[in-house]
């Protein structure tokens, strides 16, 4: 199953009325048997970045399937 994955990443930048940083979302789509396990990829994942983040969410991906890239190594001939 795949998974959406929302995380807030800080910036650089300080809200000026809270004095806390700003906050970038990015979506992630992550695969896993079940919710946990797509958590549990998304830390490790995660676990490398230096910035600062939060999981805003996680949920089921409402994809029908995804397509993916074939094996390019393998040499196709076209004929005319």
């Amino acid at each position: 199953m795949n998974y959406v994955c929302v995380v807030g990443f800080e910036t650089e930048k300080i809200d000026k009325e809270t004095g806390n940083p700003k906050v970038k979302k990015a979506r992630f789509l992550v695969d896993g048997d079940s919710l946990y396990e797509a958590l549990m990829n998304m830390m490790e994942y995660l676990k490398e970045d230096s910035r600062g983040y939060d999981i805003k969410s996680i949920a089921e991906a409402k994809y029908e399937d995804i397509v993916k890239e074939k094996d390019r190594t393998k040499k196709v001939v076209v004929q005319a």
